[in-house]
């Protein structure tokens, strides 16, 4: 018993040290809106980051909503570099992780023809500017290069009494997109 209260003691007195302590990690807040264009027609892009800040270095996690040739929801970890702390300050930034279809079931037009879409890889990476607005906003723009995969499996739905079933065929979809964001940090 009295080691546990000796724990809890010095847990106590640790966390009161680091609060009187300036912390020089922050949590930090990315939302993005975009445009999309590649081979296909100019498309959207939303995106919340949500990470810690520790100088010029950011690492979050990301989610979004995007419309290029199949809506998907890509997830995704985020690293950011700015290279300087001023009013107008540079970034660059990557994202890495996966894609997942907002809709799994893809009818062809055909009763008898169905594909099954499933997650793929997704990433993004570029270039900006940061302009601060108040001591806690930022305005930002960017550039960068995006791609998203997904996979998709076709086959004779079996509602039809053909037997023996084809194998499916399986299809894997790149999409390679410019893409042009502004958003605000907080």
């Amino acid at each position: 018993m009295k080691q546990k209260l000796f724990l809890a003691a010095s847990l106590l007195l640790m966390m009161n040290v680091w609060a009187q302590q300036k912390s020089k990690v922050k949590f930090q807040c990315i939302d993005n809106a975009g445009v999309l264009k590649g081979a296909s027609d100019a498309s959207y892009q939303v995106q919340t980051i949500n990470g810690i800040l520790y100088k010029t270095i950011f690492i979050g996690v990301g989610a979004g909503i995007e419309d290029y040739y199949k809506k998907t929801i890509p997830v995704f970890l985020n690293l950011r570099k700015s290279f300087g702390s001023g009013k107008i300050s540079p970034f660059i930034y990557a994202d890495i992780g996966a894609n997942y279809p907002w809709e799994k079931d893809n009818w062809e037009g055909d009763w008898w023809k169905k594909g099954e879409f499933s997650k793929g890889l997704y990433f993004d990476a570029g270039l900006g500017y940061s302009i601060k607005i108040f001591n806690w906003t930022s305005l930002l723009l960017s550039l960068g290069y995006s791609q998203k995969q997904l996979n998709e499996e076709k086959y004779l739905y079996p509602g039809i009494d053909i037997l023996p079933y084809p194998e499916p065929d399986n299809y894997k979809y790149t999409l390679r997109r410019i893409s042009l964001k502004i958003g605000f940090s907080f």
